[in-house]
């Protein structure tokens, strides 16, 4: 498990931490209520302000989900209840800690089947109703971790009067995008609802002195850095007709980490019951199945830093062996990918991936792990060929970089 962080220059003992007065769970809502989100409210935006101090990573969106329509058999979740999801952000004072602007279903569903072992996604799975059988009638409840949207911040943040935090959420709408099952007769699923919709998250009671030292290192010239990955997501669609197909991306940050690259239709189409076949948003694959060849991956025309260099990268295990080296915190960590073997194995989700870090002596957060954006302009360069067109597809480029936020002099600043 994960250590809770504790500031520095604030006092605690080795065996009884003395600093924690008192731990407990806050709901806040919207101003416009608990009831009534969905497909006909599809914003939700709420403000935390806590004389306590909140622990960011705990933070949860809840409610109950109902179907609308005459639609008479189960459908599911196109992946999990993340797919509600349509962009999400949050902001310490104005500046953004999360910002996925659009498609933030496909991202977390992409990122989930990266990052997660088989723990962490049975868990997951049961919170966000990802393959539960829904019919219209009945109420479902769930639970969604804003952290999958990036910005796994592990530490306290103050709120009340020393700094203002703001969650941000559009919903989807598009109902392709967010429930599938067969076509029912004429019978159709025509929007949803969410009832009792609130942000929820742990907070701390610190003692005074430990709470009067955290905030005089906030307003010191010193100041506090806490540094954390967020998602910087691009969508590019590849040429209709083309066998060879050049991508460049744009990623002008401090440390970019890894990258990952997910095949998506270009558009995802609805059928007569209003919502899509199969799985839009949990099955991503290229065009017949195929896995992309002569993949190479380069940041600024650097060394190429995918599996194969300048020979590229083409074999399946050669492609899941670059993701998975990417996706790890550490040389060591094996605890992740396992939906993506699973998936991998039937072809059913063909991310592939590349990392940046450049030695075991650069921890993956540590903020000059990776590839400098700024001094390479930010010009993300992948080519590969496929055997087949991919008309009506795009390719999904989730970039992870390193943000570091500073609170200094008072003033709060984020750098990606």
């Amino acid at each position: 498990m994960e250590s809770a962080y504790i500031p520095p220059g604030l006092n605690h003992a080795v065996k009884e931490n003395n600093m924690i007065l008192d731990k407990f769970n806050l709901e806040v809502t919207a101003v416009s209520g608990r009831d009534g989100f969905g497909t006909s409210k599809d914003s939700f935006e709420c403000d935390v302000n806590s004389s306590a101090v909140m622990e960011y990573n705990t933070a949860q969106l809840r409610g109950t989900i109902s179907l609308q329509g005459d639609y008479t058999g189960p459908v599911k979740f196109c992946s999990s209840a993340y797919s509600l999801l349509e962009s999400g952000r949050s902001e310490y004072n104005a500046q953004p800690l999360v910002d996925l602007t659009r498609d933030a279903g496909f991202v977390v569903a992409g990122m989930r089947s990266i990052k997660e072992g088989d723990d962490e996604k049975r868990i997951q799975d049961l919170i966000s109703l990802a393959d539960v059988e829904m019919t219209v009638g009945n109420t479902y409840d769930f639970c969604i971790d804003f952290k999958k949207l990036g910005s796994e911040l592990d530490y306290f943040i103050p709120t009340g009067s020393v700094a203002s935090l703001k969650f941000k959420i559009r919903l989807q709408t598009e109902l392709q995008k967010l429930f599938y099952g067969p076509i029912d007769g004429t019978k159709t699923i025509s929007g949803y609802t969410i009832n009792n919709l609130r942000l929820t998250a742990d907070f701390c009671n610190f003692a005074a002195q430990p709470y009067k030292d955290l905030i005089k290192k906030m307003e010191s010239p010193t100041g506090l850095k806490m540094m954390c990955h967020t998602y910087r997501a691009q969508t590019q669609s590849l040429i209709t007709g083309a066998l060879t197909h050049k991508l460049q991306g744009s990623f002008q940050n401090r440390n970019l980490v890894s990258t990952y690259f997910i095949p998506i239709n270009t558009t995802v189409a609805k059928n007569a019951a209003g919502i899509s076949t199969t799985d839009s948003i949990a099955l991503q694959t290229f065009v017949g199945k195929e896995y992309p060849k002569n993949l190479r991956v380069t940041m600024g025309n650097n060394h190429y830093v995918n599996q194969n260099s300048f020979a590229g990268c083409s074999g399946k295990m050669e492609h899941f062996m670059g993701v998975y080296k990417a996706c790890r915190t550490t040389s060591s960590d094996h605890a992740v990918a396992s939906d993506l073997a699973n998936k991998y194995l039937t072809n059913d989700l063909q991310i592939t991936g590349a990392s940046f870090v450049r030695g075991n002596d650069n921890l993956v957060r540590v903020y000059n792990s990776g590839a400098n954006g700024y001094i390479n302009r930010g010009l993300l360069e992948t080519s590969f060929d496929t055997d087949g067109a991919q008309n009506g597809k795009s390719i999904l480029t989730i970039g992870v970089v390193t943000s570091t936020v500073t609170v200094q002099n008072g003033q709060i600043s984020i750098v990606k």
